[in-house]
């Protein structure tokens, strides 16, 4: 999936880490 989780669920530009579910 070339689609970043953490973009994906979160919308908001923070560095977070990226979910794996």
């Amino acid at each position: 999936m070339p689609v970043n989780m953490d973009t994906f669920f979160n919308p908001l530009p923070q560095s977070l880490t990226p979910v794996e579910f």
